[in-house]
């Protein structure tokens, strides 16, 4: 048992095991996607934008983005000005009466390459009267609201300050995944095992994940609370957004750090969102989320030869409150990162810098501001401002004009 107790993987095995095995084969009729035979859903996300996030300088030096005191890599992305394609994506459904189905999303993110972000297939059930559900294949991770979600699905059209910096953008593995109870009422949870060959994770060294969750919707009121955890293992993982890599920078030739770290990644979180409805399309919603991450391993350069042990220590703090008036809403983001490092090792102060993970105690933060309108059902339009105080050296004051567009098509029954 004490082997048991100290091995959170093996947890979540144990409860994946768990959920398979008290599965009924009773099918149940509510299950993702929705429509019966196939279906598509269509997004687009576009936007123009005053400055650029990083400074004239670091793009002339053709440098990777990167927020001092973190190493980064995955999709994590910075801003660009001008006009930028900050969504493009096409989902394809197929959903069965037996209440199997089967998904393939194509998507391109920051005007990058288009590329399959996933693949899988998946059976709903019913397990003592509550609807459940197993996927399996290239997935985006369920652990939280904050991790599947787009430009043209938020308020905002950056993504989260806290999920770029310290996830990677968003987690997305090939894995196994297995849900139980119903999401939009009362308790429900969640358990994923990956391959583990994404960040924060990198050649299948696995990544965790567990939720669990509660909802309500009444006639005033509605809320969600969701918490979850992580658990991620890297070997040898590299930033692969530099030149040849999976690279969301500014340009493709630009190069970062070209060391490796070693090591694990836990992470922890608790998401709420909280809705007054105060009439027909009125409402005021808040919406948070907390991320606490520790990494603990070992940083060294590219030819092996210098070394450095690292514990990080990574906060992340989301307040989002926001106003629903007819086909407006009117919205207000505060974002804060807390990035502390511990260092040893007789490379420690000179790796450190090259590896960026020495920030001066500078804590990012990022102010936003948003006005949607949603014009048609499909069509909506926008405009944010922005005080990013990401970087310590380049502080931009941001205008953002954008637009999104979204179809659901059904192709046949």
């Amino acid at each position: 048992m004490p082997a048991i107790k100290n091995n959170p993987k093996l947890w979540l095995w144990l409860l994946t095991t768990a959920l398979l095995l008290t599965t009924s084969t009773h099918l149940l009729a509510h299950a993702q996607p929705t429509t019966l035979g196939l279906s598509a859903d269509l997004s687009l996300a576009a936007s123009w934008r005053s400055d650029n996030q990083q400074s004239n300088q670091a793009i002339a030096d053709e440098e990777v983005w990167q927020i001092p005191g973190v190493l980064m890599g995955g999709h994590a992305s910075n801003y660009e000005k001008h006009t930028s394609l900050d969504e493009l994506s096409l989902a394809m459904h197929y959903l069965t009466d037996k209440n199997s189905y089967a998904s393939l999303k194509i998507g391109s993110h920051g005007g990058t390459e288009i590329s399959l972000e996933n693949a899988l297939f998946g059976q709903a059930f019913n397990v003592s009267n509550q609807p459940a559900r197993i996927e399996a294949g290239l997935m985006t991770a369920f652990f939280s609201p904050s991790n599947h979600e787009h430009p043209s699905t938020t308020l905002f059209s950056l993504p989260s300050l806290g999920y770029t910096a310290l996830l990677g953008g968003h987690v997305q593995d090939t894995g196994i995944r297995a849900a139980f109870g119903q999401e939009a009422r009362g308790f429900s949870l969640g358990i994923e095992a990956n391959k583990g060959s994404s960040y924060p994770a990198s050649n299948s060294g696995g990544l965790y994940t567990a939720y669990l969750r509660h909802a309500y919707q009444g006639f005033y009121l509605d809320w969600q609370l969701q918490g979850w955890y992580l658990d991620a293992e890297a070997k040898n993982r590299k930033d692969d957004r530099s030149a040849g890599g999976h690279s969301h920078s500014v340009s493709t030739n630009a190069t970062g750090f070209t060391g490796s770290y070693k090591g694990d990644t836990q992470a922890a979180g608790l998401f709420s969102e909280l809705q007054w409805n105060l009439g027909h399309r009125k409402a005021l919603k808040l919406r948070s989320e907390y991320l606490q991450v520790n990494a603990e391993g070992l940083v060294e350069d590219e030819s092996g030869n210098r070394q450095l042990n690292l514990d990080g220590e990574y906060q992340s703090l989301s307040l989002e409150p926001s106003l629903l008036l007819g086909l407006h809403t009117f919205g207000l983001r505060y974002e804060r990162l807390s990035l502390k490092n511990t260092l040893t090792g007789a490379a420690a102060s000179q790796l450190g810098a090259e590896a960026n993970l020495i920030n001066d105690g500078h804590e990012p933060q990022r102010f936003s501001a948003a006005w949607k309108w949603q014009y048609t059902p499909n069509l909506a339009l926008r405009l944010e401002w922005v005080n990013d105080q990401t970087l310590s050296d380049h502080q931009p004051k941001i205008v953002t004009l954008g637009a999104t567009w979204k179809q659901a098509i059904t192709l046949n029954n």
